[in-house]
């Protein structure tokens, strides 16, 4: 199979299970809030960092990273939805809420990739 395919078939899953985390939390909570990207994020900077560390022992086929890391990891993440969460939050006068979802995608996300990295090598 060509390597697009892998990563068309990885993103294709990724984006679904995104656009399901978030459509499902966002129904749980009465206020607006960005939870569902940011638990989408965080899992998939868990996942991708769990991926390396077993990519750089040399325990996975090249196919199965383009699939996972780079389809599925990199569609279940999203930097353009954060931000246009961010700009809602701000619109609405939430600055601190848009800047404490901020700070949890960043420390969150390179906190959990640690993680996997480590939990992984």
């Amino acid at each position: 199979m060509p390597d697009l395919w892998w990563v068309a078939l990885g993103g294709a899953i990724g984006a679904a299970l995104r656009h399901h985390i978030d459509q499902a939390l966002r129904h749980r909570s009465d206020v607006e809030r960005p939870w569902g990207i940011l638990v989408a994020n965080l899992i998939a900077c868990f996942v991708l960092g769990t991926l390396l560390a077993a990519s750089q022992r040399g325990g996975l086929p090249e196919w199965l990273l383009l699939a996972a890391a780079t389809g599925f990891c990199g569609a279940l993440s999203t930097w353009s939805t954060l931000a246009g969460d961010t700009r809602a939050l701000i619109r609405t006068g939430q600055w601190s809420v848009a800047l404490g979802s901020l700070v949890a995608h960043l420390a969150g996300g390179i906190g959990l990739a640690w993680l996997g990295v480590t939990l992984a090598g």
